[in-house]
């Protein structure tokens, strides 16, 4: 049974629970502000399904072959402007509805929670657009999967490598009519963490936060930033490298434990294509004159389905070394290291609260944040009168 695997092993795909036949699994046991499965032995009918279905129990996907890597981008600019890097995802799912398929992704729930939904409504599709840093529930999602890939139906599914890896366990075997698309993942916090740095903005704000985008481009794709909007028509805007909930995020605060271990980086997943941002594309002379700072897509091409699909979305790419790609993405084969922080601020959290840990380990103070605006400002005047794009 899945009791076996860790937590620090545990990557939760939640292919467990989908498999399960007798619903004896439930994400109640607490780590690190993360929910980790625990199985109900009233329930629980011995038939191994759960073991079976889990990514982290089977030999991760190995291919002889390196991906083949190209900068793309949608040639449809408000589509590039809502979407997180070169609006690559919209298309593909575009593509699949219009053979009367179905796709899943990620969606912001009312609470700011994520899940995973399966639908063929194209607004509801339109809401998978942009990145969600943290956890994503896919309970219930790989069934439905099942059921339409049996019947005939066409299925994009877009998530993590965890979760990718996750949904081909779970299934077994492969499906033609199934397209999965995984993403270049740093690693993933708990959604509990994004509700603490909302409670913080909340407070900051004296309103109630009614939307969030973890990478906006109001200020253009090099200069992404975090945007909450607020009920009192107020609006938090901060770079992504400076903003409380990213620095947690990127400095490897409060990612679940597997992360800093994963077995699915290095093309492990099983996925046909991977998408990412194409960071590096103004140092390259092949591709920099497709970056117009509205959005550029790094796409990794696994499969000769993957390569068909790719081929028949009408994008503007150019092929380029995968070594771009690699460098200018580091997690996509090494796994980030944990933040020494990580042990205070879970100790912190638990004691006081985890809007307390973030005040304590991760708001920026006033008097460095004074110096950190003055250094941007001067480095975007430099990047004005010398052309050069800022980043960040």
């Amino acid at each position: 049974m899945i009791d076996i695997v860790r937590t620090d092993q545990c990557v939760l795909c939640r292919a467990c629970s989908n498999a399960c036949p007798a619903g004896a699994i439930r994400f109640d046991k607490e780590s690190g502000s993360f929910l980790y499965p625990t199985i109900d032995p009233d329930k629980c009918v011995g038939c191994e399904a759960c073991a079976r279905a889990c990514p982290v129990l089977r030999e991760p996907v190995t291919r002889p072959d390196k991906p083949q890597a190209v900068a793309a981008r949608s040639t449809d600019d408000d589509n590039r402007r809502v979407s997180t890097s070169g609006g690559i995802f919209w298309e593909a799912a575009r593509r699949v509805l219009a053979d009367g398929g179905y796709v899943c992704g990620a969606v912001w729930n009312p609470d700011f929670t994520v899940s995973h939904v399966v639908t063929n409504d194209p607004d509801e599709v339109r809401r998978m657009r942009g990145s969600k840093y943290l956890q994503s529930s896919t309970e219930g999602v790989f069934r439905e999967i099942r059921t339409l890939l049996k019947g005939g139906k066409t299925v994009l599914f877009t998530g993590c490598p965890c979760q990718s890896a996750g949904l081909r366990s779970f299934l077994g075997r492969e499906y033609d009519n199934l397209f999965i698309i995984d993403l270049i993942c740093h690693g993933i916090p708990s959604p509990r963490s994004l509700r603490a740095y909302l409670d913080l903005m909340e407070e900051q704000y004296g309103s109630k936060a009614v939307s969030v985008s973890l990478r906006s481009k109001d200020k253009g794709w090099h200069r992404s930033g975090v945007r909450v909007d607020f009920e009192n028509h107020r609006h938090h805007w901060e770079r992504i490298t400076a903003d409380t909930y990213m620095k947690g995020f990127l400095w490897n605060v409060y990612l679940k434990e597997a992360c800093h271990d994963c077995p699915f980086r290095a093309y492990k997943s099983g996925s046909d294509l991977t998408l990412g941002d194409c960071w590096g594309a103004e140092a390259e002379p092949e591709i920099e004159k497709m970056d117009d700072n509205k959005g550029l897509s790094a796409v990794l091409i696994h499969t000769g389905k993957g390569r068909r699909l790719l081929d028949s979305l009408g994008l503007e790419t150019t092929a380029i070394p995968l070594e771009v790609v690699e460098r200018n993405n580091k997690n996509l084969l090494v796994s980030p290291e944990i933040s020494p922080t990580r042990s205070k601020y879970f100790a912190m959290a638990e004691r006081e609260g985890e809007l307390a840990a973030m005040k304590r380990y991760l708001v920026e103070k006033p008097k460095a944040r004074r110096k950190r605006r003055r250094r941007e400002r001067l480095r975007d005047v430099r990047g004005f009168f010398t052309g050069k794009k800022t980043l960040y």
